[in-house]
């Protein structure tokens, strides 16, 4: 929303607003040294507890709301910064910051927003990727060209690929996570659907559409962009509703369930080759998650390779980073609860109670553990783990 908005002074809703502060502590898991990471509010002490039990991390904390005078106050100036993504907005917040940042961070790609970086991080990008990997490949089983998204500008334009698909999925240029999707199921635009388009269209320009699959399995890869070198990460397995809209991740999937590791290590190459032939490693440094679907057309098995890019942190990083900190022999669940009506210190001591934590050689086994604080979140982020034997 921050990057369709487009300007320096957007600023999230209150709702947007609380969830933000209610998952910042996700970033924690990938502070090491002297890193310091900022946040609105300071952890209550029982969540304090459940962090030296768990992910046993004591990052040093700043103010988010004031940031360089905590910083110039403590003497502890930054090299890179890192925020979970990057949008006008957020390089604002910043940008007293950036003058104490190294040479190298300042030569990032990441380090301005430029003119041709919104429409680098929309949906748009995903396309031109899907279009280089299926060019690349033709013989392999990656999603024919029939069935790749179209850009509509209009809601008639909508409306006619009608003709070509009988059910479509809409999708905002500029969401994720699910958000800013809308499934036609019918055949036709109602009321609600005509709202809906005029509204992206309105705020945003364009609107991406694709047909509606046979979808059999969601799964994910991720890769560490870096200056002219990209790096794989690793895979993930993640689950969503029936609208599309993000539930959980696999923590430790089994990918022999699935796939053969061979096979995703070879998949993994080809989306590498994919975003070095587009440039990619010169146009963004960071993390990336790129979204992949198995899918059925016609009886016959088809992947789609990039569904969507997140550039930034991301849910399925959060549950290979998890991998770090638990017993060899766990494995489980990322999960993120999301309801206004039921605070996450509810659900946090009805987890607490159904699935007690139990450590082995002082590392999480099995059981239920927080990853946002149980005093203060309305929305959290928590894990439940069982032993994989």
């Amino acid at each position: 929303m921050a990057i369709a908005n487009g300007t320096i002074s957007w600023s999230a809703n209150k709702h947007l607003q609380q969830f933000e502060k209610d998952l910042e502590y996700l970033p924690l898991l990938f502070t090491s040294g002297n890193d310091l990471l900022a946040v609105h509010r300071y952890p209550s002490a029982i969540f304090n507890e459940w962090l030296n039990k768990t992910v046993k991390l004591k990052p040093k904390l700043i103010d988010r709301a004031h940031l360089t005078a905590d910083i110039e106050k403590n003497g502890s100036f930054p090299d890179e910064l890192h925020p979970w993504g990057w949008s006008p907005a957020m390089h604002n917040e910043l940008k007293d910051l950036k003058s104490y940042t190294s040479a190298d961070f300042k030569k990032s790609p990441s380090s301005q927003w430029k003119a041709e970086s919104k429409s680098f991080y929309g949906r748009s990008t995903a396309l031109e990727l899907l279009k280089t990997i299926v060019a690349q490949y033709p013989h392999d089983r990656f999603l024919p060209y029939r069935y790749h998204p179209e850009v509509a500008n209009s809601t008639e334009a909508v409306e006619k690929l009608f003709e070509k698909w009988p059910k479509l999925v809409l999708k905002a240029p500029w969401s994720a996570s699910g958000r800013g999707i809308q499934i036609l199921r019918y055949g036709y635009l109602n009321t609600s659907n005509r709202q809906w388009i005029n509204s992206v269209l309105k705020q945003q320009g364009h609107i991406m559409v694709e047909p509606l699959l046979n979808k059999t399995m969601d799964f994910s890869l991720h890769f560490h962009i870096y200056r002219n070198h990209i790096q794989y990460v690793g895979y993930g397995e993640f689950k969503t509703n029936k609208n599309g809209q993000y539930e959980q991740n696999i923590i430790k999937p089994n990918i022999k369930n699935s796939h053969s590791s061979t096979w995703i290590e070879t998949l993994a190459k080809k989306i590498k080759e994919a975003l070095l032939i587009n440039g990619i490693d010169k146009r963004y440094e960071g993390y990336a998650g790129v979204d992949l679907m198995h899918v059925k057309i016609n009886d016959e098995s088809y992947i789609h390779p990039f569904v969507e890019v997140n550039w930034r942190y991301n849910m399925g990083l959060i549950a290979l980073q998890l991998e770090q900190f638990i017993h060899s022999e766990a494995g489980g669940s990322f999960h993120i609860h999301i309801n206004p009506q039921k605070p996450f210190s509810e659900i946090h001591n009805q987890l607490v109670n159904d699935y007690p934590l139990i450590l082995q050689n002082d590392l999480p086994l099995a059981g239920y553990f927080p990853l946002s604080d149980p005093d203060k979140a309305v929305s959290g982020a928590y894990v439940i783990l069982t032993p994989n034997r």
